[in-house]
């Protein structure tokens, strides 16, 4: 793959989010650790596949797992259905020279909590950033320490999300 930003896109990622233990001295193994470990799966995964593949990488080590929350990866989302296409024309008329193209989320969302009563769950960002900022953003801003975005991406989206909503309900 060309970039490494575009990995969490095409594959399972993990994110070590709280880590626990240690001993008062810099030459001891601590007795005790915990760790809590985001798994952001991608189609084709499942919770008891990633699971499998983690008891394969920590056999005979005597380390134990288990769930605080589990979620399958979400469905794919229609790209040819109503919903996807009053997305694109939203976002098309504040970013007319961006293509838009279906992808994958890289992070989790509540998507999920929809799936029983909606066919398709569309997820998409209109906070959008130049390169440079979204590369400084990337490093600190969004999920980072003092989590930010920029004023005049929040409001740009915010009006995007505004459009969003008023053509929503429009009969196809």
């Amino acid at each position: 793959m060309g970039s490494p930003d575009l990995f969490p896109f095409v594959t399972t990622t993990i994110a070590p989010t709280m880590i626990h233990g240690g001993s008062a001295a810099c030459n001891v193994m601590p007795q005790d650790m915990t760790a809590v470990i985001n798994f952001r799966l991608a189609d084709g995964d499942t919770v008891e596949s990633v699971m499998a593949h983690c008891r394969e990488a920590v056999q005979d080590k005597g380390i134990a797992m288990r769930f605080l929350q589990a979620n399958e990866p979400s469905a794919i989302a229609k790209r040819d259905g109503y919903g996807y296409r009053r997305v694109v024309e939203s976002m098309q008329r504040y970013f007319p020279d961006v293509v838009f193209i279906p992808s994958m989320t890289a992070g989790a969302t509540d998507a999920h909590r929809y799936e029983e009563i909606c066919d398709t769950c569309l997820r998409c960002s209109p906070f959008m950033t130049e390169p440079a900022e979204a590369a400084a953003e990337a490093a600190s801003g969004v999920h980072g320490t003092n989590e930010r975005l920029l004023v005049r991406s929040y409001l740009q989206g915010i009006r995007v999300l505004i459009d969003l909503m008023e053509h929503a309900n429009v009969e196809p």
